[in-house]
Order: structure tokens, then C-alpha cells, then sequence
């Protein structure tokens, strides 16, 4: 039986981008619109906590068998420094989207509480 795959567009699965320090800044004559609420769960965090506790455990365990005389070996320490170097470079990348959203957030509450409350209703 074959088997069929769904293809999406990546467009679904990125987040949308804006620019936090210009925010609802459009056509004259518009309402300046707050930007986009992007809430990041906490269980992004807790997978991300657990992804890094897998991580830190390859490279403990890496580390111990590189102690070992007979096992160390310059291959292992090479993929020590890759499984560091990758678990840092993940943990960057991963991190700095979530900081873009945070500040998109920031920003989308900001204006809500700089909105007088006869306004926020309207809007």
C-alpha cells in the first residue's frame, strides 16, 4: 500500500513577522492596529528544558567515557565538541525566536494597557 504524504506550505509553520518598534504604523489615515499577539506556550519551554537535559546527558556521558583511557580517543572528543557545539548553536537559534515573539508580545500588550479603556472596547 502506498503511502502519501501531505505537503504544506512553510508558510503555516513560521511564525509571522513583524517589526516590534514601528507597531500598527500602516496607511494614513488608519487606525494604528496593536501588533500580533504570538503566545509562546510553556510547553515550548519545558521541551526545550527537556531537549537540553537529553543534550546534557549525551555530553556527560561523552565526557565519561573520554575519561576512560582505553576509549579515549580522538574521534570521541571530536564528537563531544560537535554535540556541544550543536546543542549551543540549537539553544541560540531556538532562543532567538522566541525572543522576537516575546518582544512582538510585549510590544501587543504595551499598547493595550497605553489604550484608554472608552478606546480598548472599540477596538
Amino acid at each position: 500500500m502506498a503511502i502519501r504524504k501531505v505537503n504544506r506550505s512553510i508558510h503555516l509553520a513560521q511564525p509571522k513577522r513583524g517589526v516590534p518598534d514601528t507597531p500598527g504604523f500602516g496607511v494614513v489615515g488608519q487606525k494604528p492596529q496593536l501588533p500580533e499577539l504570538m503566545q509562546v506556550r510553556a510547553n515550548v519551554y519545558c521541551t526545550l528544558g527537556t531537549m537540553n537535559t537529553g543534550l546534557e546527558q549525551a555530553v556527560q556521558g561523552l565526557e565519561t567515557l573520554v575519561k576512560i583511557k582505553y576509549l579515549s580517543s580522538d574521534n570521541l572528543r571530536s564528537t563531544l565538541n560537535q554535540l556541544s557545539q550543536l546543542r549551543a548553536q540549537l539553544n541560540r537559534d531556538l532562543i532567538a525566536v522566541l525572543a522576537e515573539r516575546e518582544t512582538a508580545n510585549a510590544a501587543h500588550f504595551h499598547q493595550l494597557c497605553s489604550v484608554p479603556e472608552p478606546q480598548r472596547n472599540t477596538a
